[in-house]
């Protein structure tokens, strides 16, 4: 039965869920990522919209009239059918303006996909790191808890002897109490973390699905003024407002075409329901084709075309500003995400030695304690000194995981 047990525990572990593994599921399960690729495929239609305004227009239509008196050159009841085509030759580049204007707005939305998908890979790291340190904490908590169980037992045996107090056992009692309370909020924590994790990964997540550990290496960073330059070259969502900003610029384009004159080519075929004579003349003829050119110039229409033309000015005012605000966003997420990593690198080192300290303290004070040397305050104290120790230096690496993936998130790595 043990060997079985021991082979369920192997297949298990083979079969956990890696990271690599987590961020795949969530870049093909994310809501917010299918949200983001929808985006860009309405901006694509858009672009399509605007590339239509290059081919000719194509209408067929049928008119049919009676009226209650006629002339030599009216005829009732009469109908005729007709097949119109326009194609326009200048719009003053509006409608060239107007494409440029919806190709930049459909680069933009591919780099705020970008974006998202970056956002959603850190949000997996942050849950899985989460879930890794709460599996940590369990099994610490779980080795407090059984060592305390055994002080228990051996102070209990103790006391009935009338080698210690009663306080003393209280003491214990109380602190495995505290530690069985500990245990379960770490399990209450590991439900919550999981809970997170199947989040971001768009519910791909089992219930009794294991996840593997990681191996952390302390890798170093750049300066910090070539990490903000390194974020200013590539983070995506500063390029999709530059994108945006673009647009808005052949926006303007689009609205000085108005002050430009328009020039139409049109074509008509009509096809009457009879040829009509008025005596021996001919009025109406069977079919015929009508080709026109249309030009119009528009000199005034109450300066609505001077408004449209300042309000897309303003709004390259403002889209200049959300750079400026974004660049300040991301100078400031750097220094704190610049100065976590430096913190985190040092508690590596930091909490390695105090856990060899404490694991030393608490064999000295529970061999000193087993002597009558000390009281189990001491004992209690040394124990709880070893498992903030643990978790000191089960967390560090993690968090250094954590910081080094963040940093990459608004460098624009990822």
């Amino acid at each position: 039965m043990k060997l079985f047990s021991i082979f369920l525990f192997s297949a298990a572990s083979l079969y956990a869920l890696t990271l690599d593994e987590a961020l795949e599921r969530a870049m093909d399960n994310s809501p917010l990522i299918h949200k983001a690729k929808s985006n860009v495929e309405y901006a694509k239609t858009g672009e399509l919209e605007a590339e239509s305004r290059l081919h000719p227009t194509l209408d067929v239509g049928f008119n049919w009239q009676d009226s209650d008196e006629t002339t030599a050159f009216s005829f009732s009841p009469s109908h005729y059918y007709n097949l119109s085509t326009k194609y326009n030759l200048f719009n003053g580049f509006s409608d060239k303006a107007n494409i440029d204007s919806k190709e930049l707005q459909t680069q933009a939305q591919k780099l705020l996909l970008m974006a998202r998908q970056s956002d959603v890979k850190l949000e997996v790291i942050q849950a899985y790191i989460a879930s890794l340190k709460a599996i940590k904490s369990i099994q610490t908590q779980e080795d407090e808890l059984h060592s305390l169980e055994r002080s228990y037992s051996d102070a209990k045996i103790r006391y009935e002897q009338g080698m210690i107090a009663k306080n003393e056992l209280l003491l214990i009692d109380v602190q495995k109490l505290r530690s069985e309370q500990s245990l379960n909020i770490a399990k209450s924590n590991i439900k919550k973390s999981r809970s997170m994790l199947w989040r971001v990964l768009g519910g791909a997540l089992e219930n009794e699905e294991q996840i593997e550990d990681i191996k952390v290496d302390i890798l170093p960073v750049e300066e910090f003024q070539l990490l903000l330059h390194t974020t200013f070259e590539k983070r995506a969502e500063l390029h999709a407002l530059y994108k945006q900003r673009d647009a808005l610029h052949s926006e303007q384009e689009v609205v000085a075409g108005a002050f430009y004159p328009q020039i139409d080519l049109s074509a008509d075929y009509i096809l009457n329901d009879k040829e009509r004579y008025a005596g021996t003349t001919l009025v109406q003829v069977k079919d015929q084709v009508q080709t026109k050119i249309n030009a119009r110039w528009n000199l005034y229409n109450g300066r609505a075309d001077e408004a449209k033309r300042l309000g897309a000015a303003e709004k390259i005012i403002a889209q200049n500003t959300d750079i400026a605000a974004m660049k300040l966003d991301l100078e400031y997420q750097l220094h704190e995400a610049y100065e976590s990593y430096y913190v985190a690198k040092s508690q590596i080192d930091v909490s390695k030695k105090m856990l060899e300290s404490a694991l030393e303290n608490y064999r000295i004070t529970n061999d000193r304690y087993e002597y009558g040397q000390i009281d189990a305050l001491n004992l209690l104290s040394a124990q709880s000194d070893l498992t903030a120790a643990r978790n000191d230096f089960n967390n560090a690496s993690y968090d250094l995981f954590v910081s080094l993936a963040t940093i990459k998130r608004i460098s624009g790595e990822y």
